[in-house]
């Protein structure tokens, strides 16, 4: 349960085998790449490969000519010309089929369009050819609300303008308007001022009845056009499935090794490439380096207190595992940071169980978190299920069974008990359950401060382990202070470390420097600015104690809620009887586990980050990200 050893990796060989060598480092898995300046202080020397990827535009086809279906599983190995030659000759196809389709569609969408405004003067029984050859006549097709028709018929019906309505429905009128040629601008006025919305109808031979009918038979046979066509593009599809596939994954591969040219270089004719692989993989990858004629690699093994910052690989057991998911989210450990994974995972579970006690919701959960992960392949799956069954062991703890607080009393009384181990609503049991969460408190803020130092000596850092808030000094001063607060007559020895715990955690600064041996104060930094600053750090680190401290009584506090809530749930169900106090039931105990497990989720969370990962985890590592032929999940 730690951070993998990492080793440096440096490649040169003649420049004729670079895409040889990134082959086979793409096809070996562990090497991860890094930029040259990290390795070398001096490259003014090397030439850098910016190239435009060629694959990109490939890719791009090839998933067009597919429709975005996955590559094939493979190692397969086409020329670049066979590639751009496939391209050509498939696209061509597949654009000639996609040019038909949007070619009847657009035909298809236009003729409905009018079909929909024809078909609203199906009542004018006349050849609209010869309604719009009217040399004298103005004519004028749309429609208007039936209160404008109504008020044309009251104000108009005595002139030379007719409407002549085709249609109505519930609240238009669709119909022609004509009007002598020299009234042609009067009637737009008049139309205008009844919102008569003039629609494009053709001056096209026939009737509106009989142009409908040619437009429903012209629409049935494009629809009947569009599916050939859409069938045919699938056939296409399928037809080339199958090259195709096996063409993008010879290209994606290409793309990365393409991609990968980036982070080399060049000396005259030759190349450089350096980054990193696990120690476990080095023998490996030199020897497939070997392999090529020309090539040189050199490997380093990379201690803890190494300069470089070399990517980083967590190694956990499966048990802990799920948990480098929470640690992610923080950020990963430096590579010399220990990994907190393991510190994580048994933290979180516990308070988790602890806070959200109950044998039959914990056991819910779990089964939750199983179908999560199985189903849905979702990290938080993985860890609700450990939760699930601590939040089952405290709720046997607490003899609470979907909120039946009496319902394990049998069995602890057939164990010999005379009651359940803890009654959480009893007032004695409040009392003990909220010291009992301040004291956890104190000793998890105690063990992040340990881990700190532990983690400070690794990183040759033992001034900052001995005199920092975080340190030594850090622990004698709590331990001080919760001394005053519990044992009699502790003043006479705690105050004095207080006061010189205090002083030392005010001078670890210079202290510091002075041990590295440096200036006590940085440059251009005043006297007076070190003390007003360092005063005002201390204060807050001082107040950290007591707010991290009571932070935990959350958990506390979460304990009473759960109790709370059910007795809520079962004073509504006791409203009732029969199946509506079954259905009560079930339905009460399904909210409280999704909200409260919600919030105990989040609130844990906010105690690992906040009240325990700040004391000694910074999480300001770099993932360790090989280039590979295949994604990994």
């Amino acid at each position: 349960m730690s951070v993998c050893k990492m080793c440096s990796v440096s490649i040169a060989g003649h420049r004729s085998s670079l895409d040889k060598t990134l082959d086979v480092l793409i096809k070996t898995g562990v090497f991860h790449p890094d930029e040259l300046k990290k390795f070398y202080s001096d490259i003014s020397t090397f030439t850098p490969l910016r190239e435009e990827n060629p694959y990109l535009a490939m890719e791009s086809s090839l998933g067009t000519i597919l429709k975005n279906s996955p590559p094939a599983d493979g190692d397969f190995d086409f020329s670049d010309e066979q590639i751009t030659e496939y391209i050509s000759n498939a696209s061509k196809k597949g654009e000639e089929i996609e040019a038909a389709i949007s070619k009847a569609k657009a035909e298809l969408d236009e003729k409905k369009k009018y079909h929909h405004i024809i078909k609203h003067f199906k009542g004018i029984n006349v050849d609209l050819e010869d309604v719009f050859a009217c040399e004298y006549t103005y004519v004028s097709f749309g429609m208007l609300s039936k209160d404008a028709y109504e008020k044309f018929k009251n104000n108009y019906s005595k002139t030379d303008i007719i409407f002549y309505p085709a249609h109505e429905d519930s609240e238009m009128c669709y119909g022609v308007y004509f009007a002598p040629m020299q009234q042609k601008e009067e009637a737009k006025r008049i139309f205008s001022s009844l919102y008569f919305e003039k629609l494009p109808i053709k001056g096209e031979k026939g009737t509106p009845l009989d142009i409908a009918g040619t437009l429903e038979k012209q629409i049935s046979e494009l629809e009947e056009k569009l599916k050939a066509l859409s069938e045919e593009q699938k056939t296409h599809i399928k037809d080339e499935q199958e090259k195709c596939s096996e063409m993008l994954a010879c290209v994606l591969k290409r793309k990365k090794g393409f991609e990968l040219r980036k982070y080399a270089a060049l000396y005259n004719d030759r190349f450089i490439i350096c980054g990193w692989c696990p120690s476990d993989d080095s023998e490996m990858l030199k020897k497939e380096i070997s392999k090529i004629d020309g090539d040189e690699i050199t490997l380093e093994a990379i201690g803890k207190e190494t300069k470089l910052s070399p990517p980083v690989k967590l190694k956990n057991n499966p048990i802990v595992r799920p948990y480098e998911y929470y640690v992610g989210m923080y950020g990963l450990p430096s590579y010399k940071e220990s990994d907190p994974t393991a510190f994580v995972a048994i933290t979180y579970t516990l308070l988790f169980g602890i806070m959200f006690g109950d044998l039959g919701q914990g056991l819910v959960l779990s089964i939750v978190g199983y179908f999560m992960w199985k189903l849905k392949k979702m990290p938080l799956g993985k860890i609700l299920i450990p939760c699930g069954i601590s939040s089952a062991v405290f709720g046997l703890i607490y003899g609470s069974v979907f909120g039946f607080e009496e319902l394990l009393n049998p069995m602890f009384h057939a164990l010999g008990f005379h009651e359940k181990p803890i009654e959480v609503m009893k007032p004695a049991t409040t009392q003990m359950i909220i010291y009992g969460a301040v004291g956890a408190g104190a000793v998890l803020v105690l063990i992040s401060i340990i881990m700190n130092i532990f983690s400070c000596i690794k990183q040759k850092k033992a001034a900052h382990s001995v005199f920092s808030s975080n340190g030594v000094a850090g622990i004698l001063f709590y331990l001080s202070v919760f001394s005053l607060l519990f044992l009699e007559n502790a003043q006479t020895f705690a105050i004095p470390v207080i006061i010189v715990m205090l002083l030392l955690m005010f001078f670890c600064e210079p202290l510091t420097r002075l041990i590295e041996k440096k200036k006590p104060l940085e440059k251009d930094q005043s006297v007076s600015d070190f003390i007003m600053q360092t005063f005002f750090e201390l204060f807050e680190t001082v107040l950290s104690y007591v707010t991290n401290t009571m932070s935990f009584l959350r958990v506390g506090a979460f304990i009473l809620v759960h109790a709370g809530m059910m007795k809520v749930v079962f004073t509504l169900a006791e409203m009732s009887s029969g199946a509506p106090y079954v259905i009560i039931l079930i339905i009460g105990n399904a909210l409280v586990l999704c909200l409260e497990a919600l919030l105990v989720g989040i609130q844990v969370l906010r105690l690992e980050f906040y009240e325990m990962f700040s004391r000694f985890y910074t999480g300001e590592g770099e993932a360790y990200a090989p280039v590979c032929e295949k994604e990994t999940v």
